[in-house]
C-alpha cells in the first residue's frame, strides 16, 4: 500500500477527507482538475466541491489555524512541561518487573 510521504500529498489527503470544509475547496478544485475529474466540481448535490468560493474562506492553509476557544491545552498545544520525573509506559513496566509481588496482586 503506498504511503504519502510528501507534505503536499498529506495535505491533499486530509483535504479530501474534509471536503466539506470551504477552506479546502481551492486545493481540491486544483487537484480534481489535475486528475481530469472536473465532473466533481459544480453546484449540484452530486458534486464534491462547488465551483464558487464563499467570501472570507479559502485563505487559511493547514497549520495556520488558531486553536478554538475552550480547547484543552496539552503538551503538544502549548501546555508547559510538568516539573519532576515524567511518567511513561516503559517506566511503569520496569517498576512492575522489579517488584514481582506487585505484579501478582489482584
Amino acid at each position: 500500500m503506498p504511503v504519502p510521504r510528501s507534505t503536499a500529498q498529506r495535505r491533499l489527503h486530509k483535504a479530501l477527507l474534509r471536503y466539506h470544509d470551504p477552506d479546502n475547496w481551492p486545493m481540491l478544485r486544483e487537484a480534481l482538475r489535475r486528475m481530469g475529474r472536473e465532473d466533481l466540481i459544480g453546484p449540484a448535490k452530486h458534486h464534491l466541491v462547488p465551483s464558487w468560493q464563499p467570501q472570507g474562506t479559502g485563505h487559511r492553509h493547514e497549520g495556520k489555524r488558531e486553536p478554538r476557544k475552550g480547547t484543552a491545552l496539552t503538551r503538544h498545544t502549548g501546555l508547559p512541561p510538568m516539573p519532576g520525573p515524567s511518567w511513561s509506559p516503559a517506566s511503569s513496566a520496569r517498576r512492575s518487573k522489579a517488584d514481582p509481588a506487585r505484579r501478582n496482586r489482584k
